[in-house]
Parts: C-alpha cells; structure tokens; sequence
C-alpha cells in the first residue's frame, strides 16, 4: 500500500507527451505548418490577381464589342492610337505642371 494509485497515469502521460514532443521535432513541424501558412497566402494573392486579370480582360472585352459596334468609338480609337487628325481640325497641347520637365 505504499504506491501511489496515480503514479502510473503520470508516467504514461509524461510518457506520451515525450513521445509526441520528439516526433514534432524530427518531422519539423511547426517549420511544415509556417511553409503551409505562407503557401496559403501566396495563394490568397494569386487569386485575388487572378480575379483583377479577369476583371480586366472583361473591360477590354465589353470595349472591343463596342469598337465593333460603335463607328464613333471606332474611329476615336483609331485616331487616338494613330494620332490622326482631320482635315481642319486644331490640334491643343496641354501640358500640365511638371510634365514638360519644368517646375
């Protein structure tokens, strides 16, 4: 009657948390969780560039349909890329501040 009955759980639990504690270290654990963490963000950011490209493309999607729709906004578009103007039109330069290279 000299043993004390808890004696054997404290063992077995000291035991198992020996255990446990040296498997979290061979396997690297806490350094496989923060690789996880920074694998989930990256990913977050890919998404949410994902979804801009797509955000984007529909923009240039809904402008081509109104290219091909639209002579007016055809023609605007013509002339802005080619800087084209039409006969007898006056052509204004507008420099704002700290654009021509001067303050």
């Amino acid at each position: 009657m000299g043993r004390c009955p808890g004696i054997g759980y404290w063992l077995a639990l000291s035991a198992t948390v020996g255990v446990c504690a040296l498997y979290a270290w061979h396997r690297d654990l806490p350094g496989r969780y923060e690789e996880y963490q920074r694998g989930e963000q990256e990913l977050r950011e890919l998404r949410e560039e994902w979804r801009a490209h797509q955000e984007r493309r529909d923009a240039l999607e809904e402008r081509i349909r109104g290219l091909e729709h639209d002579p007016v906004e055809l023609e605007a578009a013509i002339r802005r890329t080619r800087r084209m103007v039409r006969e007898g039109e006056t052509v204004y330069r507008v420099e704002l501040p700290g654009e021509s290279g001067e303050d």
